[in-house]
């Protein structure tokens, strides 16, 4: 790590102080990084919205896993707290998984608006009062999953 990134990390160590302090909250949403512990997923730590937008997320990223080396990924970590252990359940996957299903639900969806502006849908639509077969139906995010 260079002087560089190493004041960058101080710097967000020095904003964090305080929301380290504070308890977290159970069935909270917290921005962080969780390790895996045989079958659940563990809070390794986290950071505040404020500092999450003010420094860059690879520096962030370095931060969260300051003991270990930085891959783990940042993600949305739903806090459950059991006997005083912060059990996380990840939810920035199932954001991937919609991610990846409006890409495709997207790119149908203008191609089809690319074809309704051809003159002869346009033409057809005047005569018939609806678009050629194929193009009347505009996929919404409903139903992707």
């Amino acid at each position: 790590m260079s002087d560089d990134e190493s004041e960058y990390i101080d710097d967000i160590i020095e904003a964090e102080e305080e929301f380290d302090e504070i308890d977290k909250i159970h069935n909270h949403y917290y921005i962080g990084a969780g390790v895996k512990v045989k079958t659940k997923y563990v809070m390794m730590s986290s950071v505040s919205v404020s500092s999450f937008f003010d420094f860059s997320y690879e520096n962030v990223q370095r931060y969260l896993c300051l003991p270990f080396e930085p891959t783990h990924q940042v993600d949305i970590l739903h806090l459950q707290i059991q006997n005083g252990i912060y059990f996380v359940i990840i939810k920035t996957f199932w954001i991937r998984i919609i991610q990846r299903n409006w890409r495709r639900v997207f790119k149908t969806r203008c191609e089809i608006i690319a074809k309704r502006r051809l003159l002869k849908s346009i033409h057809y639509a005047q005569l018939n009062g609806r678009y050629p077969d194929g193009l009347n139906y505009l996929p919404t995010i409903y139903g992707i999953l």
